[in-house]
């Protein structure tokens, strides 16, 4: 509706037109929310979690982190890089990797896809290598009991998420729980006052 009251025709006798709209459209809201979340809270970091073929994410879904990083919309930008395979998410990250500023764009890790704590080590290890300055692991329900569908209660899957858990605090020099000292925390989602 919105677009023939726009364009004045039907998405279907101009699909240039419409996906140029499309386009347009999303990224208006993306720089929306920046503005408001920025407003909201001075200084938070805006990012976003993009499909790792960012040419088809722009053509065929309207996401162009791109031009969104680039225009100062968003400041960090999560490819979602799942792949059990190595040379794969080395490929894919690679390529993300090149197309943002340094230090803000950090491959995603497909931990649900993974068997093993090993095989999430050796990509962590490998997006190092690639120069990332960090990353992101997906999905919380891998790591943690929690209501979603991919939460197994069975005693493997609770075995390989303490693996998980266990391997992840030894890549990143987290000391054992003992020697932990609980601090306060605010929530992200949580307004402060």
């Amino acid at each position: 509706q919105l677009f023939r009251k726009y364009s004045g025709v039907s998405p279907f006798d101009k699909p240039e037109e419409w996906d140029r709209w499309r386009g347009l459209s999303i990224d208006t809201l993306v720089y929306r929310l920046s503005e408001a979340a920025r407003k909201a809270r001075p200084g938070c970091r805006v990012s976003v979690a993009a499909i790792q073929d960012y040419e088809r994410a722009r053509r065929d879904l309207f996401q162009d982190v791109v031009k969104w990083q680039s225009n100062g919309w968003i400041d960090e930008v999560f490819p979602m890089t799942y792949h059990q395979d190595d040379d794969a998410f080395t490929f894919h990250s690679r390529s993300a990797l090149a197309k943002g500023p340094k230090g803000k764009v950090l491959p995603g890790i497909g931990v649900h896809l993974h068997e093993s704590a090993g095989e999430m080590a050796r990509q962590i290890e490998l997006a190092r290598k690639l120069g990332a300055s960090g990353y992101a692991l997906f999905a919380f329900a891998n790591f943690f009991p929690s209501p979603s569908h991919e939460s197994r209660g069975d005693p493997a899957s609770k075995r390989l998420r303490s693996e998980l858990r266990a391997r992840l605090k030894e890549l990143n020099g987290v000391p054992p729980a003992a020697q932990i000292k609980p601090s306060r925390t605010v929530s992200a989602n949580v307004p402060r006052s």
